[in-house]
């Protein structure tokens, strides 16, 4: 039977043949399930958990949908105390001293079939505190002392009154501990701790392109190698646990089918004397981020560990987030490079003397900021003294100079000075910057249809900012030689700085008698004006040479 609708158009709609005969249900599957599987905790200084109703979860399993007891229930926990109560629900009593995050393995068999479930749990964020306050007859203190847990480590801060017969102290302390993660080295930040064997083909990258999840990569890339040649980054020596499991993790990015290798040295001693060693490859992800780890044993009295990750001959291969972390499962990635360390901001208060211990110290008037200490700067009236020799201007934060310390652009960290520092003539410093986008260069400089934006000499005769994306390449010419039309510019500005900042996407040519440099995006060139004269002509030129060039600042 077939029935039909018709409409503007015909079509047909047909009933669905019947179901054939059923096939074979296979085998239920057997699962094991926590829920829940994530704990929040929020406990005090000793560690003990202080969220009571919320530190247990129930073990169940399930032969398909049928739930099931199971004959036996153990369990493995991880920087916590964890037990299993007479209900099959999992306990978790406290968490062990300066931990804040951890697992659970929990392992159950049901007629011979063992299956694994993992929960995670988290010190929560919120912040705990404990109050003190000490009184005798000379000296009142008050101290508070708090912790906070965060993706960085475990962070402990005190604030401190002192008064008695003589002093007042202040103070402000905060003291970090490090992670879980025990790779030191894989925040992959410059800390000098990674071994970059043949660095031209092993880098640290954080293109946006590349990255995943905007954080830093590292990359082995090497094409064309007529033999093997060994490729890649030796981590650090870190102490491990004999006799425990630890997993690598980290998420990979790798083209083609080459694989890259891991090499797991375990070793007795700190100098990885006479080690055992493992080669598991890392198989390939054809161009797309996944997920990666390997789980391996520690051998009982082996307790140092080094991890080196790279290719034998050719490949491709970008790494993130790498973790190395006792358990049989990685977690969420930690930072490993967390430096312990202790910060204190106080002020004394003896007589006739007020000394203050800060990374940045301000003094303020009406909103402004007429003087400031920060990161080894001072800030008088606008201008930068930077470790006791050097001037720059401070600028807003659209790059142009300022000394409007009341407007919201000002920003008294934005120095409009190179990175190795450049003073012109003392007294004679000039604090109008040129500053060039593609709206108005044309004010300044001629187009070449051939060559591009030209600034004919003496256009740039201070300090020159760049900003924006232009349509063609910009050259700079410099004065020439005693008797160019333009060469008494140069005379005018002996002992002045010309400074050339690219903030463009693309590099800046300058031309000149001497030297012909280029300048690259971020990056900056500065010269001290003067005049050089021939010994045997007696005639003056253009000084061009020795041009001081870096990174920007900002």
């Amino acid at each position: 039977m077939m029935a039909e609708i018709i409409a503007q158009r015909t079509f047909t709609v047909s009933r669905a043949p019947k179901d054939g005969k059923p096939g074979d249900k296979g085998e239920d599957a057997l699962t094991l399930v926590i829920t829940p599987n994530t704990f929040v905790f929020q406990t005090n200084d000793k560690g003990n958990i202080e969220n009571l109703a919320q530190n247990k979860g129930k073990i169940r399993m399930f032969l398909g949908q049928t739930e099931v007891v199971p004959s036996s229930i153990d369990v493995t926990p991880y920087n916590c105390y964890a037990r299993i109560v007479g209900d099959n629900s999992l306990y978790f009593d406290g968490i062990s001293p300066n931990q804040w995050s951890g697992k659970v393995e929990v392992t159950a068999t049901y007629k011979g079939q063992t299956r694994t479930a993992i929960a995670e749990f988290m010190v929560s964020a919120q912040k705990w505190n404990e109050a003190k306050f000490l009184t005798n007859e000379q000296q009142f203190q008050s101290i508070i002392a708090q912790n906070k847990a965060d993706k960085q480590g475990l962070e402990k801060r005190m604030s401190t009154i002192e008064q008695d017969a003589e002093k007042i102290r202040l103070e402000v302390s905060k003291q970090t501990f490090s992670g879980v993660n025990i790779l030191k080295g894989a925040s992959l930040r410059p800390l000098n701790l990674l071994l970059l064997q043949r660095a031209q083909y092993v880098t640290i990258g954080n293109y946006a392109s590349v990255a995943h999840l905007d954080n830093p990569y590292l990359a082995i890339v090497r094409h064309g190698a007529p033999q093997n040649e060994w490729n890649g980054c030796k981590f650090p020596v870190v102490k491990a646990l004999g006799g425990r499991t630890y997993t690598l993790s980290m998420f990979t990015r790798i083209y083609g089918s080459e694989q890259p290798y891991i090499e797991i040295k375990r070793s007795r001693s700190k100098d990885m004397s006479a080690p055992k060693t493992s080669y598991p490859n890392i198989p390939s992800t054809y161009g797309v981020w996944k997920q990666y780890s390997y789980s391996f044993d520690m051998e009982d009295g082996y307790n140092y560990l080094q991890i080196f990750i790279g290719y034998t001959r050719n490949g491709e291969a970008y790494l993130s987030e790498i973790q190395l972390e006792e358990g049989a499962k990685g977690t969420a990635w930690k930072d490993p490079d967390v430096v312990d360390s202790v910060e204190r901001t106080g002020i004394d208060l003896t007589n006739g003397t007020v000394s203050v211990e800060a990374a940045n110290f301000e003094i303020k008037h009406n909103g402004e900021k007429p003087f400031v200490v920060n990161k080894g700067k001072a800030l008088l009236g606008g201008w930068v003294f930077d470790k006791g020799k050097l001037f720059s201007q401070c600028g807003d934060i659209n790059g142009s100079p300022s000394t409007d310390y009341g407007n919201t652009n000002f920003n008294p960290d934005i120095i409009l000075d190179p990175v190795n520092g450049y003073m012109s003539g003392v007294g004679s410093f000039r604090k109008k910057m040129l500053v060039i986008t593609p709206q108005n260069i044309t004010k300044y400089a001629k187009v070449d249809p051939d060559i591009g934006y030209v600034f004919v000499a003496g256009k740039v005769s201070a300090i020159t900012l760049f900003k924006g994306s232009f349509n063609r390449t910009i050259f700079i010419t410099l004065p020439g030689v005693a008797g160019d039309a333009d060469f008494e510019i140069a005379r005018t500005l002996i002992g002045e700085t010309i400074a050339i900042y690219n903030q463009t996407t693309s590099y800046i040519n300058i031309w000149g008698s001497g030297t012909t440099i280029s300048v690259y995006p971020n990056n900056f060139a500065a010269l001290e004006v003067k005049l050089s004269v021939n010994p045997r002509t007696g005639k003056e030129s253009y000084y061009n040479v020795d041009w001081i060039k870096g990174e920007m600042l900002v």
